[in-house]
């Protein structure tokens, strides 16, 4: 797991601190899982999240574990109150913002790169050219 639950101290106060304690520690896992398939699905295509999210302690990179907190406080929000403190919702804003940048290309990360084989076969499903014509005398 990239993230875990008790790493979520490190940018919560305390009243926060004490509506994580109020939660399941299984639905704070299922909401960090939750927010590692957002991660993957961003950056994905890009980098290789295999190899990222494997990674543990110091060795993760700390810009995507800074949006990835963020995202999933927010959610730990939203899940716990209808109402978003607007310091979390403005930081969750900013991590999803974020995530779409670095997915386009506009802010590069020092992390692995996906590896294309190109000795792979083509696996486009989708077939140019249309139907051949035969010639007809009549």
């Amino acid at each position: 797991m990239y993230l875990l639950p008790e790493e979520l101290n490190t940018v919560l106060r305390d009243d926060v601190r004490g509506m994580l304690s109020e939660f399941d520690s299984s639905l704070i896992e299922q909401i960090i899982a939750e927010t590692e398939a957002i991660v993957r699905t961003y950056l994905g295509e890009i980098y290789d999240m295999d190899v990222e999210m494997a990674k543990t302690l110091t060795d993760r990179n700390y810009a995507i574990l800074k949006h990835f907190k963020d995202i999933v406080i927010y959610e730990i929000f939203s899940r716990h109150t209808r109402q978003i403190n607007e310091v979390v919702a403005m930081r969750y804003d900013y991590a999803m913002k974020w995530l779409e940048k670095v997915a386009t290309g506009k802010i590069s990360l020092p992390i692995d790169l996906v590896v294309i084989d190109q000795d792979a076969p083509d696996t486009d499903l989708f077939l140019s050219g249309g139907k051949q014509r035969y010639s007809n005398d009549f």
